[in-house]
């Protein structure tokens, strides 16, 4: 197997991973009642003084800034996938239609779960998680790529 092939293999065998690791989130044990027996005693440590109002809206930001990274971070590994056979915009597009469909069907799947609830705030939240991460992937593609022509 070429370098190159097996790069573009590992490209699509991390994507199908961190997809995976997105479906175990939004399992029944990623729900807000179990991840809240973590999260309080830590936001309890952290901030002694909170009150459960604000324990709650600290949990709430918590879970909400998790979608943002966990699809930051599929939009990154998306384009990165893609990036082998496309140009960097086409990349970024199939990375953003990759994005929308994984948070289309996460949301699918948590509302057939009892102990869960699929919402289209969630999709539009990891969705903007998603793009965020192909927007810094493209960025940085451009300015590496800037640097590199002043420097010739």
């Amino acid at each position: 197997m070429t370098g190159n092939l097996r790069e573009r293999l590992a490209g699509w065998l991390l994507l199908l991973v961190w997809a995976g690791v997105i479906w175990t989130f939004a399992g029944a044990s990623f729900d807000a009642f179990n991840t809240s027996r973590l999260l309080a005693p830590l936001l309890h440590f952290l901030l002694p003084d909170i009150g459960p109002e604000g324990l709650e809206r600290a949990h709430f930001l918590v879970r909400k800034s998790a979608h943002l990274a966990e699809y930051a971070v599929l939009g990154l590994v998306s384009w990165r996938a893609a990036a082998f056979d496309l140009g960097t915009l086409r990349s970024a597009l199939t990375a953003a239609v990759l994005v929308v469909a994984m948070a289309g069907a996460d949301e699918w799947r948590q509302s057939l779960l009892a102990e869960r609830t699929g919402a289209l705030a969630d999709v539009w939240l990891d969705t903007l998680g998603g793009l965020l991460g192909v927007c810094v992937i493209v960025l940085w593609r451009r300015r590496s790529q800037g640097a590199d022509r002043e420097r010739a």
